[in-house]
């Protein structure tokens, strides 16, 4: 997955996070107040999901090779979640964020802590509670 496409899954991850989060906001709560708050919830969501993801393909702790049927030690990587690879370059997109969500994950945390920093000091949008 390059950076652009990086970008533009996490462009999309953050456009769904700040649609619930306004829909939340406006009609659940009736105040612009909580928008902000829930943009940096889903923030804090979306790099938490990417660091367990990580740490699941990662794992921390020594792990001894799994032993195969045959006899072989293998690593544990499993062939069967591979996804076959072909020449469709139109769900590429798709194809590489479920290959490997974490750097869209990070981008969207990163877009939707950005926004919560603007929309907090430039709009005082979460600064200040109305009546």
């Amino acid at each position: 997955m390059t950076h652009f496409d990086s970008f533009v899954n996490g462009l999309l991850l953050s456009a769904v996070a700040s649609l619930l989060s306004s829909a939340i906001a406006l009609w659940g709560f009736r105040r612009t107040y909580h928008l902000s708050i829930l943009l940096c919830a889903f923030s804090a969501v979306y790099a938490l999901a990417a660091w367990i993801i990580y740490t699941r393909k990662n794992p921390v702790g020594f792990r001894a090779p799994k032993a195969s049927p045959t006899g072989k030690k293998t690593s544990g990587d499993n062939q069967a979640t591979r996804m076959p690879e072909n020449g469709s370059q139109r769900n590429g997109r798709v194809r590489s964020f479920l290959m490997n969500p974490i750097p869209a994950l990070l981008w969207s945390a990163l877009q939707l802590f950005i926004l919560t920093v603007l929309l907090y000091t430039v709009f005082d949008i979460g600064a200040t509670y109305y009546r």
